[in-house]
């Protein structure tokens, strides 16, 4: 099984391969994460503390997302943001728009950079003249390159 994520959604795919790292303290793990062969995470905002650094919308619903700190959960990072659960042993294609205000292609080449230096095998595929949008939308040059990711991931 491969997950494909757009915008949060790219968040969710790649957290949903990197589940079987969660801390054992937190109330989010599980004894058995579905196994997952690849994510393409396309415009998504996967790693939390680099996309506030450049994403307003995410700065908005962030408490919510993570959840506020406490005793239990000091770094509420720790369990909500894919990049502080690397590796996972899956392979990861951030699939960016080079036009792309909401996720910017450094967000997926950082995330890259970040996935092979711990040893997963991690790509950015940036689209020229793309935006957001066109990531998810049939017919585009980007949503095609996400199949065809997609695709070689369920071989």
């Amino acid at each position: 099984m491969a997950a494909f994520g757009h915008s949060a959604g790219g968040h969710l795919a790649l957290w949903l391969a990197a589940r079987p790292n969660l801390p054992v303290s937190s109330p989010l793990r599980s004894a058995d994460p579905l196994p997952i062969a690849g994510v393409v995470n396309a415009g998504g905002l996967a790693d939390l503390e680099a996309s506030t650094m450049q994403a307003d919308c995410l700065l908005a619903v962030m408490d919510r997302l993570t959840g506020a700190p406490d005793a239990r959960r000091a770094d509420v990072m720790s369990d909500t943001s894919p990049a502080r659960l690397l590796p996972t042993g899956v392979r990861l294609v951030n699939l960016s728009g080079e036009q792309d205000h909401v996720s910017p292609p450094a967000l997926a080449r950082g995330l890259a950079r970040k996935a092979a230096e711990r040893g997963d095998e991690a790509e950015a595929v940036i689209v020229p003249a793309t935006g957001h949008v066109e990531l998810i939308s049939p017919g585009t040059a980007a949503f095609e390159q996400a199949a065809v990711l997609l695709l070689e991931m369920l071989r």
